[in-house]
Parts: C-alpha cells; structure tokens; sequence
C-alpha cells in the first residue's frame, strides 16, 4: 500500500504531460516538494525492507519446518537401532525382526522425544509389529510411564527349556511369578479381545511370564491370543521331538521304565506313547491333532502360522546363545548378562552343552527299528522343528563346533 502511494505522489511531481486536473487530490504543495521526496524515499526503502523480511521470514520457516524433518527421521533412525535389520548367523523372522547389537543403554531415545512418534497403544507406524515390541520392552525398563513397557511371555511346552529360559530371566533381576515362572494357572486362556487386558494387568507386578503346556489335553487356544500386541513380547524354545520325548519325567519313568533299564517291550510301548505322537504339534494347534504318521498335514501350516507370529524363536540345540541373543536384542544391561551367567555357571542343570561327544538319540534308543519307527510317527513334528530353525535368533549350525557358552 506505501509503495502504491508513494508511486502515485511520484507520477503527479515527475510527468509534465499529465493531466493536473486528474490527479488534483493527490498533488503535493510546491512549497513541500523537497520534504515530500524524502518522505517518498523513507517510504520506499520501508516497503523493501518489509518485502526482503517476508522472504527472509519464509524461508527461515522453510528452513525451520526441514530442520523438524530431519530431527524426527532421526529419531526413527536412532529408535530403529534398538531392532535392527540383521542379527547374528543371519536368520531374520521373516524380515521383521533381528538385531545382533551390543547392549548400549544409549540405543534407547528419550521417552519424550519416542512420544512423538507413537501413538497411544505404544504403537508406531514406522516399525513392524515385532520392532515395536522390543522397542516397548526396553523403553518399559526405563521409564515409569504405562505408555510404555511390554511384558515378556514364554510359550513353554514341556521339555522344551522353558525352566531355563525363566531362570535366565530371574537371573537378570525381571519379576516374574514365584513357581517356575508361570502366571495363575500355568497357562494362558485367553483371546484377542482380552490380551490387552491380561497385560496391562501383568505388567503391574511382573516384566515376565511362563506359560506351560504339558500332557493335558486341554486345548491352548494359543492361536486365538493377539501376539500382535505391541506391549506383548512372545518367545519360544523349540526342540527336535524325539530329543524332546527323551528328557523324562516321572511319568514317563513311572510307565516306561528309566530309559537305561528300559526293556525292548516297555520301548516299544514308550514310543506308541502321547510322548511320541508329535507332541509339541499338539500343544500348538489343539487337541484335535494329532494320529501320528497320518497325521493331517493341515495342522503342521496352522502350525507354522502360530509360530511365525512369536517375536522370538530360540533353537534350543544352542540355547545358550540364543537366550544371550534375545537379551542383547532386548537391550539388557552388561550387568544383567553377567548375571545371566553367573546363573549359568551355577545351575544344577546343564543348559549350556559343552560336552561334544554327548550320545545322539539314535544311540541312546540303542534300536535302529524303534528309531526309524519314531521318525516316522513323528514326521511333521519333525518338519515343524526343522522349519522353526530357520526362524531361530541363532543359526546353530553356525556356532556348532565352538563352545556354546552363556
């Protein structure tokens, strides 16, 4: 507006040939000519400076608005590094998951600058489900706010190290339940529309949790809870299933006989046992499986499934590193880790195998008929376990050969 009327004062004093009549109201005194130019120059250099501020202004908001960007990409970047794209003997999740990071405390945001990027269930559409979890898990161990915080629940099918991994746990000072770390009941009944429930009421008194499956025949439903849960971290240890029948317990000794006295006839019944009907097959999908080798193959994809769900898998044929692996991807403290193996070392059981020359099942069995006969009963347990491998935080074939130590 200055500049219009200090151009319009301009055309009345500058232009002979214009017509005084018409521009009358605006003409200036003669007397005042002189002022007036000055005027008109103040005039213009206050227009042009306010023109050169608006630019100026805008692109230091331009600049500002980059800067935000920036720092919030950042922010994901450094987030990320708390699951990160590999892992240790390169086995992934299928993409969703890995990280073989050290344990750096450092790796983990500021609470509030992590509130920026997540929404109130303590998801974020930048990460995949189970980045988000183990995001949850470790921002909950430092910070006080229920935004946060992920409880860690251990799907333990019997005999299948679920006794370590709880005592691992313990170890490193998480809360858990006093009796082998198992919630009320021993197993979980619920379903999707009470997960977020059963956490938020778990996460009160407990950081982890065991949920065992053993002989009964009761359905586990394990397909109907939300594994997806971002404040839900789930963990699995799989073994080879006839390992597995082999570990004994009361029952089977009560039964069966203790495996060294084991008669032919008691070996044969032993392996036309529940122990041997692809056990933990059954404990994943439900009581309606399994009929040993015609068993149907549909059971072992509803299987797969589940399992593809979990936020870690351990191969318990290296089970040391694996339980290791998950806590280093967790972000638990150097501390923590010794204390994990301090545990270790002073177990009474012997969860690290160091002994290399430790008798194969086919030895132990000492029968290539019964062996070959379990096999076969057991081929989609067995197939199960072979893919599950290939999910495991750890490639045992990759540490096999050192010394798997915790």
């Amino acid at each position: 507006h200055a500049l219009r009327k200090m151009l319009t004062y301009s055309r009345v004093n500058t232009h002979d040939d214009v017509d005084e009549n018409s521009y009358e109201e605006n003409k200036l005194p003669s007397s005042n000519n002189a002022c007036n130019r000055r005027q008109q120059l103040v005039v213009l250099l206050i227009a042009l400076s306010c023109i050169g501020l608006g630019y100026f202004a805008h692109d230091s908001i331009a600049a500002f608005t980059g800067s935000l960007t920036s720092s919030t990409q950042a922010k994901l970047r450094d987030s990320s590094e708390i699951n990160g794209s590999s892992q240790s003997n390169t086995n992934s999740f299928d993409g969703d998951m890995g990280i073989k990071g050290e344990m750096q405390g450092n790796n983990i945001q500021e609470e509030e600058s992590l509130e920026d990027e997540s929404t109130s269930d303590g998801s974020n559409p930048a990460m995949t489900t189970k980045q988000q979890q183990i995001r949850n898990f470790a921002l909950g161990q430092r910070s006080n706010h229920s935004y946060y915080g992920a409880i860690v629940a251990s799907v333990h099918i019997t005999h299948h190290a679920g006794t370590a991994v709880c005592g691992a746990f313990k170890a490193a000072g998480f809360h858990s339940p006093s009796f082998a770390c198992m919630s009320s009941g021993g197993t979980n009944p619920i379903g999707a529309n009470q997960t977020e429930t059963m956490i938020r009421s778990l996460l009160r008194q407990y950081d982890f949790i065991s949920w065992e499956y053993g002989k009964s025949k009761r359905d586990s439903h394990l397909d109907q809870t939300h594994w997806e849960n971002p404040h839900l971290v789930s963990l699995i240890v799989m073994r080879h299933p006839i390992d597995r029948s082999l570990a004994g317990d009361g029952f089977v000794n009560k039964n069966y006989g203790e495996e060294l006295n084991r008669s032919p006839e008691l070996w044969w019944d032993f392996a036309n046992s529940y122990a041997t009907n692809n056990f933990a097959l059954q404990k994943l999908v439900g009581k309606e499986c399994c009929d040993g080798k015609d068993t149907d193959p549909t059971f072992l994809l509803k299987a797969k499934e589940l399992l593809s769900r979990f936020t870690f898998i351990v191969d318990q044929e290296c089970l040391g590193d694996g339980i290791l692996q998950v806590a280093k991807t967790l972000n638990f403290t150097q501390e923590q880790v010794q204390a994990i193996h301090h545990w270790a070392d002073q177990s009474d059981k012997k969860y690290i195998n160091n002994d290399k020359h430790k008798a194969t099942a086919r030895e132990r069995i000492n029968n290539d008929t019964i062996y070959e006969f379990l096999l076969e009963r057991g081929q989609l347990d067995i197939e199960l376990y072979e893919w599950s491998k290939t999910l495991s935080i750890v490639n045992c074939s990759e540490v096999n050969g050192k010394d798997n130590e915790m």
